[in-house]
């Protein structure tokens, strides 16, 4: 590719290749729970909600900080947000061919490296399209690894303080942090023949400090604004109740589930790994062993079993699969002709084509029922009527350009054992809720507790998707017959 022969047309490209395969999902309403829930709480921290106060959620306070930056900047387009993440995929995939060349030392390798990442994070729906933490602390911990390979230790503090950023946007980036900077910390004491150096200890020392002040800032601001209870909740008691009935058999599953849908990087990575073709330095396998084994480890112990989860794993399994394109790698005869030269240009242009129209099928041409719903309320509420989606999609407040009616804005928690994980009584949330006399109440299927409660003052107003969809409006004296003499 001797058209990307400069850092600035590589990084277009990437950034070009990145929208070009996530643009199906630019407008369809709902990717996932989390990402609605993130859009709507950046929205209502800039309306003035307090975070873990007025509006809730399991994640560190990081992820809600950068959907009210985007909200200030694209006020409420859906589109414009989700092209900001595909160029904020872009830009990591530009940072992570920077990785890639501090390790190796090669050109090629690094390009590819880049192109991995982006095909890894925009192809399926749940292991990157739908804008998830990863993709975020990602970015910080591509930036904060870079600084770290640099020779002039120097940069450690600033690498500190960007792997510190990426842990408020989720805690499992400590693993990162562990598995990279303990690695090179040990390499750097058996190199030397040392237990214990001061020398070596000490920038190292220095990135762990920078690393620790975005979230004393964190632990500083919810204290000056004199909310540290809540947040206090959140950070250390909430992750204990929080459980997950995820068994082992369900996280191997997960693994293999990963490695079938990204088949042909799966088998790049074992084949450079274990060929013993790669010209690798020794510290290298040793190296990706440790941080993959911190990921796996990361990705178990919550019990979640959530396939975004993965996406942890695709920086350093992307590194490993660029090395194949390394100019010394000798592959054989049947791997050269898969993955080198016109058939597998060809190939992987086939790949990107069959990817894109699965994904445009599947928004473009499929009803948007949330959609939908919300454009029905838009045309039938007053301005000042409220709605409670219920067990439904709440991206509907976002669409409505409506606040959470109630703290806990992800529908999990009062509708499944997650509200025990958050102490609250979710009927007890739910009446609260109906005090407020929303003007219309959504059921998705089936909700016996909430139908119970609505059933004297709503009456069903209309239904979508086969019925599956129930739409209540609040009775009103208007609709009450009034009776004749």
């Amino acid at each position: 590719m001797n058209f990307l022969n400069t850092n600035r047309r590589v990084l277009l490209f990437y950034i070009l290749l990145a929208v070009i395969l996530r643009l199906p999902s630019f407008s369809v309403s709902v990717m996932d729970h989390d990402e609605s829930t993130y859009l709507i709480m950046g929205a209502d921290m800039l309306d003035g909600k307090e975070l873990y106060s007025d509006i809730t959620d399991t994640k560190p306070a990081g992820i809600f900080l950068i959907y009210a930056l985007m909200q200030l900047i694209t006020g409420y387009s859906l589109f414009l947000k989700r092209l900001l993440v595909a160029i904020l995929v872009g830009v990591s995939a530009y940072l992570m061919r920077r990785l890639s060349f501090s390790l190796f030392k090669e050109k090629n390798p690094a390009l590819a490296a880049g192109i991995i990442y982006i095909l890894f994070t925009s192809t399926w729906e749940y292991f990157g399209i739908s804008p998830n933490t990863e993709l975020f602390f990602n970015f910080f911990t591509i930036s904060g690894a870079i600084l770290l390979l640099k020779p002039n230790k120097k940069w450690y503090f600033a690498a500190g303080i960007l792997l510190g950023m990426g842990f408020m946007v989720k805690y499992l980036v400590l693993f990162d942090v562990l598995a990279i900077a303990g690695f090179l910390f040990v390499r750097e004491l058996i190199l030397e023949r040392k237990i214990f150096s001061l020398k070596i200890f000490k920038p190292y020392f220095l990135a762990g400090v920078g690393f620790s002040i975005p979230f004393g800032l964190a632990h500083l601001g919810f204290w000056l604004n004199g909310n540290y209870a809540d947040f206090h909740f959140i950070t250390y008691e909430l992750v204990g109740n929080y459980n997950d009935d995820s068994s082992l058999k369900d996280y191997i599953i997960m693994i293999l589930d990963f490695s079938a849908r990204f088949l042909p990087f799966t088998i790049l990575f074992f084949y450079v790994m274990f060929s013993g073709k790669a010209t690798f330095e020794k510290w290298h396998k040793p190296f990706f062993a440790v941080w993959l084994a911190f990921i796996l480890l990361a990705m178990y112990l919550p019990g979640k079993g959530f396939t975004h989860y993965t996406m942890q794993l695709m920086v350093p399994i992307s590194l490993v699969a660029g090395m194949f394109y390394h100019p010394k790698m000798i592959a054989s005869p049947r791997m050269e002709a898969i993955y080198k030269g016109r058939p597998a240009l060809w190939a992987g242009i086939a790949i990107i084509v069959i990817v894109l129209t699965i994904n445009i099928h599947k928004n473009w041409f499929q009803t948007d029922y949330p959609r939908e719903v919300a454009e029905y309320l838009d045309d039938n509420m007053k301005p000042d009527e409220t709605v409670f989606t219920g067990n439904y999609r709440h991206i509907i407040y976002y669409l409505l350009q409506q606040n959470s009616p109630t703290k806990y804005v992800h529908p999990t928690i009062l509708t499944t054992e997650l509200g025990k994980a958050f102490r609250v009584n979710s009927l007890n949330e739910i009446r609260k809720i109906l005090a407020g006399k929303p003007s219309y109440v959504i059921i998705e299927r089936s909700f016996p507790a909430l139908e119970k409660e609505i059933r004297a003052a709503y009456v069903m107003d209309t239904t979508f998707r086969n019925q599956q969809i129930r739409v209540f409006k609040r009775i009103s004296k208007a609709m009450i017959p009034k009776k004749t003499k």
